[in-house]
């Protein structure tokens, strides 16, 4: 399962397309996968697939938006469940413009 953001897409002027669950919906989602699955870290995953039966799940997380750590990382944590996070290490310290709050920002604010 892939997610990029958590939380209320209205928390960011940017970029709501990007959300990928609200913060109730990803810990029953999470809640659902441990439930009904054997969710693996990446490094597992190859041995887990060499297994050719079971039911298996990986959680990873896109960018590394901040709501990844202040939202996800607890939930994650009362579950004992691990996730990998793709960290876009080109925006670290540094104001980027991207693609979505060029193409979104426009959008949002005209819903005012």
């Amino acid at each position: 399962m892939n997610y990029h953001r958590i939380g209320n897409f209205g928390d960011s002027p940017y970029d709501h397309e990007l959300w990928s669950a609200s913060l109730a919906d990803f810990e029953k989602q999470v809640a659902l996968v441990t439930n009904n699955f054997d969710v693996n870290s990446l490094s597992d995953w190859e041995h887990a697939l060499g297994q050719h039966r079971g039911r298996f799940v990986m959680l990873a997380f896109d960018d590394g938006y901040l709501d990844n750590d202040s939202e996800a990382f607890p939930i994650l944590k009362v579950y004992d469940v691990s996730a990998t996070f793709f960290i876009a290490i080109g925006f670290i310290d540094r104001l980027r413009v991207t693609r979505s709050r060029v193409y979104c920002g426009p959008r949002r604010q005209n819903r005012s």
